[in-house]
C-alpha cells in the first residue's frame, strides 16, 4: 500500500514495489520540480500546446467557475487572464461579460488561444505576469490560474497585477499546494517502480520563495497591498482518457514530461506499462478520476494604499 499521501484511502490500493523511503525522495523531486521555472515544467518546448490542450488544461480548469462566479459578471468591464495558456478561463470569461485580455509568454500558447476565442471579445498578447506590458489601473479585474507557482518571482507577478488593477478590482489566483495529490501519486509510483533516474529539482531562492498554502498565497499577495476578501481550498476531480493523459507525457509537459524524457527508450517502455497498470486503480467507464486540490485566493485592490495584518485561510 502507498503510505505518506493524504488523500481519500479508495485512492491508495495501489501496490507498492519500492521503499517508503525511496517513494518520499522521488514524490518530493516531483514536487520541487512542479515549483521550478517554466523551462523546466515544458511549456517552452515544440508541439506543447496540442499536448497540454488535451491534458492538463483539463485539469487546471477545475477553478475555473469558481472564479467567475466569485468575480461576478462581467457586464462588459475588462479582465485580464495572465498566463492564459490555451485559452480556455478566456473564452469562459467572455461568455460571462467580461472583455478579457489573455496574455501569454509562449508564441505556442498564444496561437492556440487565439484559435479558442475566434468571434469573441478577447484580446490575445504575447507578454509575461512578471512585466505587464499595460498601464498602471487598466484592468477591473485579473486572474492567474496556475501561474504564480511556475515564475521565477512570484511576487513581483503578484506586485504586477496589483499594479494593472484599478482601486475597487479584484484579482483572483490559484496555485499548487504542498498536499501530495493523486496524481502525485500516480506519477512517482510510475517513475519509481520504472527506475527512471530524476534531475535534481531546482527549487526557488529562500527570498523569492513562499509557503505552497492557502496561508502562504494569501501572505504574498497582503504584501503586495491587496486584500485577501476569500482564501481557502478548492477541491475537484480530474476525469481524464489515459490516451489524453499518456498525450501530456510523451509530450514533455510538466514534470512527468519532462522526467520521461529524459529516460532512454527501455525506461520509457517501463514507465508507460506502470502508468498504465498503476492508472487502472483510479479508472471508472473510462476515465480516470484524480481527485486535487489547489490553493485559491480572491483579493481586492483598496481604493487607496494601506497595510494590512495577516488574516488566518478559511476552509
Amino acid at each position: 500500500m502507498l503510505r505518506g499521501v493524504k488523500q481519500p484511502e479508495e485512492f491508495l490500493g495501489m501496490e507498492n514495489r519500492s521503499s517508503d523511503r525511496d517513494r518520499e525522495q522521488t514524490q518530493t523531486q516531483l514536487q520541487n520540480h512542479s515549483q521550478s521555472q517554466p523551462q523546466q515544467t515544458g511549456f517552452g518546448r515544440a508541439g506543447v500546446a496540442a499536448a497540454y490542450a488535451r491534458s492538463f488544461a483539463t485539469l487546471c480548469a477545475g477553478p475555473t467557475e469558481t472564479l467567475l462566479d466569485d468575480l461576478g459578471p462581467g457586464s462588459g468591464g475588462k479582465l485580464l487572464d495572465a498566463g492564459c495558456g490555451v485559452g480556455g478561463f478566456s473564452r469562459a470569461a467572455a461568455g460571462r461579460g467580461w472583455a478579457v485580455t489573455a496574455v501569454d509568454s509562449s508564441a505556442e500558447m498564444i496561437a492556440a488561444t487565439r484559435a479558442a476565442v475566434r468571434g469573441l471579445p478577447v484580446e490575445v498578447r504575447s507578454g509575461s505576469v512578471l512585466d505587464l506590458p499595460f498601464p498602471d489601473q487598466h484592468f477591473d479585474a485579473a486572474v492567474a490560474n496556475f501561474v504564480i507557482n511556475h515564475v521565477p518571482d512570484p511576487r513581483l507577478g503578484v506586485r504586477e497585477m496589483a499594479r494593472v488593477l484599478r482601486p475597487g478590482g479584484e484579482v483572483g489566483l490559484t496555485i499548487w499546494t504542498n498536499q501530495r495529490t493523486a496524481q502525485i501519486e500516480l506519477f512517482s509510483g510510475s517513475l519509481e517502480n520504472a527506475g527512471a533516474v530524476l534531475a535534481p529539482g531546482h527549487r526557488l531562492p529562500e527570498e523569492k520563495d513562499f509557503e505552497r498554502s492557502v496561508a502562504g498565497l494569501a501572505g504574498i499577495v497582503q504584501e503586495a497591498g491587496l486584500q485577501p476578501l476569500v482564501s481557502r481550498e478548492i477541491r475537484w476531480t480530474w476525469d481524464v482518457r489515459w490516451e489524453d493523459l499518456w498525450a501530456a507525457v510523451t509530450g514533455g509537459i510538466a514534470t512527468i514530461g519532462t522526467a520521461y524524457l529524459r529516460q532512454d527508450q527501455a525506461t520509457q517502455n517501463r514507465i508507460e506499462s506502470e502508468m498504465r497498470s498503476l492508472s487502472a486503480q483510479f479508472e471508472t467507464d473510462g476515465l480516470i478520476r484524480l481527485p486535487n486540490v489547489a490553493a485559491y485566493v480572491l483579493a481586492q485592490k483598496p481604493q487607496r494604499p494601506q497595510s494590512f495584518r495577516p488574516i488566518p485561510a478559511t476552509t
